[in-house]
């Protein structure tokens, strides 16, 4: 981290998406918590300061794996903070302690996550911290997140002579 200070635009593309120029491997590479990408909008509503904000990053992951593309696998990083969004869960898996208005009945709201305040909106940052000043409405809650990964993993899925034979099994 250079700074307390947070990275903020007004218009954020969700996933970055590193390809390989020949795609080799049978695998995709992911770094769903290190972006630092904050929308306005979620700062604004925050009760925390940035740098409490940011130490839920995994600060550096995506440039750890950078050399993915050039080895031939492709990489997917996240450009906003798991403290906004966190793909690692499901779509729906949200608190309801959370929002100012009733859940529909196919959120997951009794996860172990969930009851962590680490759902796919996250309630506490990794200090246990609450991040919100106030209660967020559903809508704010809906936001497509998992456009990229579909079309990497039926890439990658292909037939096992592609990869001269790799075993495939848990690779998508």
């Amino acid at each position: 981290m250079d700074g307390p200070e947070l990275r903020e635009s007004a218009r954020i593309d969700a996933i970055e998406v590193h390809r390989p120029v020949a795609h080799l491997l049978p695998l995709v590479l992911a770094s769903p918590h290190s972006g630092c990408n904050y929308p306005p909008a979620f700062v604004a509503a925050s009760r925390l300061d940035p740098l409490t904000l940011r130490r839920s990053e995994d600060s550096f992951v995506d440039e750890i794996f950078a050399a993915a593309a050039e080895l031939g696998a492709p990489l997917l990083a996240a450009s906003f903070p798991r403290a906004y969004l966190d793909v690692n869960r499901e779509p729906y898996e949200l608190d309801p302690t959370m929002f100012s208005d009733a859940l529909p009945a196919y959120v997951n709201a009794r996860s172990p996550r969930v009851r962590m305040g680490l759902g796919t909106i996250a309630r506490v940052v990794a200090s246990g911290e609450e991040i919100y000043a106030g209660k967020l409405s559903f809508a704010e809650a809906e936001a497509p997140h998992r456009r990229a990964l579909p079309a990497l993993s039926h890439r990658t899925a292909r037939p096992r002579r592609r990869y001269r034979g790799a075993n495939l099994a848990g690779a998508c």
